[in-house]
C-alpha cells in the first residue's frame, strides 16, 4: 500500500475517511445509478415506442441504440452495466475485504462474459466492429492474466 498508516474503515470518522465514504456513496447514488436506471427504462420502452412510431424517446437516447444491429437494442444497457462493474471492481473488493485474486476473478468474469456475449450474439451493426470488440476483449483478458503475475497471490484483503 502507498500509505500503510491509512487503514480503511478503522477510525474512519476521526481521520476524515468516513466523510469521504459518505460523499462517494452519495455521488454514486446521484450520478451513475440514476443514469443507468434511466437507460434501463428507455431500453424497456424502446420496442413500444418504435412500434408506435414515436421518435422522441429514440432521439433522446440515440447514443444507447444507434450502434447496435436490428433487434439488439438491449446491448447498450449491457455495455453500460459492464463498464460500471469494471469501474466499481476495486471498490467492491475493498468494501467486502476480498483478496486481490478476487478482484482479478471479478474482472475476468466480466470481461469473459462480455467476450462470449459478443462472439455469440454479434451485437454491433458492423462485422468489423464485432471482430475488433472481441479482439480487444481477448487482449484485456490476456492483460489481466499478465498482471496477475505481479500480484503475489497472498490471501490478504486489498484496499487497506
Amino acid at each position: 500500500a502507498a500509505f500503510p498508516s491509512v487503514v480503511c474503515f478503522e477510525d474512519a470518522w476521526e481521520t476524515g475517511h468516513g466523510d469521504l465514504m459518505v460523499m462517494s456513496v452519495l455521488s454514486l447514488l446521484l450520478c451513475p445509478i440514476p443514469f443507468l436506471v434511466g437507460c434501463a427504462y428507455a431500453t424497456c420502452k424502446y420496442s413500444q415506442e418504435v412500434q408506435r412510431g414515436q421518435r422522441q424517446l429514440t432521439d433522446r437516447f440515440r447514443f444507447l441504440f444507434v450502434r447496435w444491429a436490428l433487434g439488439k437494442h438491449h446491448c447498450g444497457l449491457l455495455l453500460l452495466a459492464k463498464q460500471l462493474l469494471i469501474a466499481l471492481s476495486p471498490t467492491l473488493v475493498s468494501v467486502f475485504r476480498l483478496s486481490r485474486l478476487s478482484q482479478m476473478f471479478l474482472l475476468l468474469a466480466v470481461l469473459l462474459g462480455w467476450l462470449l456475449f459478443v462472439l455469440k450474439v454479434r451485437p454491433w451493426r458492423s462485422a468489423v466492429v464485432n471482430t475488433v470488440d472481441a479482439a480487444t476483449g481477448l487482449l484485456l483478458v490476456f492483460l489481466n492474466f499478465a498482471a496477475a503475475a505481479f500480484l503475489g497471490f497472498d490471501d490478504k484483503p486489498s484496499g487497506g
